[in-house]
């Protein structure tokens, strides 16, 4: 597996069961069960090509007889599911390699089963500072996180449970999780840095944008200024990280 997928792994903690939502090759539950840190994995899968590709994988391993594979939707398609029928309360879910829309929709229509599960371990692909507003808003702790980097491209991995417990978030929080400052992630200042140069180049076209046309000047400004400030507050962080 890749660094990404290892770093997934590594967040699963030991349990019955895994559930992994949008499973693909199946290489995660795959290396969950080799290694002990699950006992039985549920796969699901929204078409039925992917499906018999995961299970075909699965078979190569001999880990048939311990793999659940459920052709459906998201969270909510693990209302098909035998497995859970046994241990409801032990369970992971992993979203994995999606954009953050989609997680979200994911979580939501499938709501019941995310609030009861031990960690969910989710990996969006974009839309990373809407993902975490929507958990603050839904009761859902960050318990931790970490970054991947491959090549140029920075990935975020969250592990998350349901507190019930909805939870101001500053904007900057939307930006830098606070996980990754408390812990002082490897890649924090790299990751930071890379934050800003992404933010200076909003910043410019905002700034030219307000130049250039008079409509919604105030409501342009209000945004630059809310980005600035973010900005000035990830530097501080990497004051902060230099110490």
């Amino acid at each position: 597996m890749d660094q990404r997928l290892m770093t997934i792994a590594e967040m699963v903690p030991e349990c019955k069961f895994v559930c992994d939502i949008g499973t693909d090759h199946a290489y995660l539950p795959i290396y969950l069960l080799e290694n002990n840190i699950c006992q039985k994995a549920v796969v699901v899968e929204v078409k039925e090509g992917p499906l018999k590709a995961a299970y075909n994988n699965i078979s190569k391993k001999n880990l048939q007889d311990c793999v659940e594979a459920i052709l459906g939707d998201g969270i909510k398609a693990l209302e098909k599911s035998l497995y859970l029928k046994e241990g409801k309360d032990d369970y992971t879910i992993i979203i994995a390699g999606m954009g953050g829309n989609l997680i979200i929709k994911i979580l939501s229509e499938g709501l019941d089963f995310a609030k009861e599960a031990k960690t969910i371990i989710l990996q969006p692909m974009s839309k990373l500072e809407v993902v975490y507003e929507w958990l603050a808003k839904h009761g859902f702790d960050i318990i931790d996180e970490s970054l991947v980097k491959d090549g140029n491209k920075f990935y975020n991995v969250l592990a998350v449970k349901w507190s019930g417990i909805e939870k101001p978030c500053k904007p900057i929080d939307l930006y830098v999780g606070k996980k990754l400052v408390e812990k002082r992630d490897p890649l924090l200042g790299e990751y930071i840095n890379w934050k800003i140069s992404v933010l200076n180049k909003i910043i410019i076209g905002l700034k030219k944008s307000i130049d250039c046309n008079g409509q919604k000047i105030n409501e342009k400004e209000d945004t630059l200024n809310k980005l600035i400030s973010i900005k000035n507050e990830m530097v501080d962080i990497l004051k902060l990280l230099s110490k």
